[in-house]
């Protein structure tokens, strides 16, 4: 009997297996649905407070989710990008050569998150605009003035985490993207190493081309 009573008790619990493995794809189908997919380019000119600007550039992708019920034009914009930011300064020494133009590139991961609005314009054509924080982590970079070279993140001069805030505005048509970002770090990102040259904190203008896949 006892046999018999866990024969029916495990047949009960693979349907009940089944059913909720059923819901949850069901569940993860809907959510599938108020996701949207892109990939985005772009360059411009970075720079730190005191010191002049650099080009700069990232790429990578991002996922809008549509989260807030039946609302279609609010979501929350999450991004994974490859991102090159920099600057260079003119310095001096009391010997030959006397001045020189010293040039950093610094290389971050760097995951923005933020909140959007979509205005329509048309059946085809729409207005985005995004603002919120990011998060960036050093991979690597080079630092040059006269012929001494240093690695910044290996080389303890420069920090490795960086956050700070972003704002873009983006025209959509048929899915082909052209947008217009800013950023601006919050978070000084020298060690004592190079206090000298000031908090540097970034600021980071790019011009973008992406493209909707879904």
């Amino acid at each position: 009997m006892r046999i018999y009573e866990f024969l029916v008790m495990r047949s009960k619990m693979r349907y009940v297996f089944m059913l909720a493995l059923w819901m949850g794809l069901s569940g993860l189908g809907v959510q599938a649905q108020k996701l949207s997919y892109s990939v985005t380019a772009g360059w411009g000119a970075s720079r730190a407070e005191d010191v002049s600007a650099f080009h700069a550039f990232n790429l990578g992708a991002k996922a809008d989710w549509y989260a807030f019920g039946e609302d279609k034009y609010s979501f929350v914009q999450a991004g994974l990008l490859f991102a090159s930011k920099g600057w260079k300064d003119d310095v001096f020494s009391i010997s030959e050569p006397f001045s020189c133009t010293q040039k950093c590139r610094l290389y971050y991961l760097e995951v923005p998150v933020h909140v959007g609005y979509t205005f329509s314009l048309g059946e085809r054509t729409s207005l985005i605009t995004t603002v919120g924080p990011y998060a960036a982590v050093g991979l690597g970079g080079k630092n040059k003035a006269w012929d001494i070279k240093s690695k910044p993140f290996k080389d303890g001069e420069y920090k490795r985490f960086d956050c700070g805030l972003g704002a873009d505005v983006t025209l959509e048509y048929n899915r082909l993207q052209f947008g217009v970002g800013a950023s601006f770090g919050l978070l000084r990102q020298t060690t004592d190493k190079w206090r000298m040259m000031g908090k540097l904190r970034h600021r980071t203008i790019l011009v973008s081309l992406g493209y909707r896949l879904r």
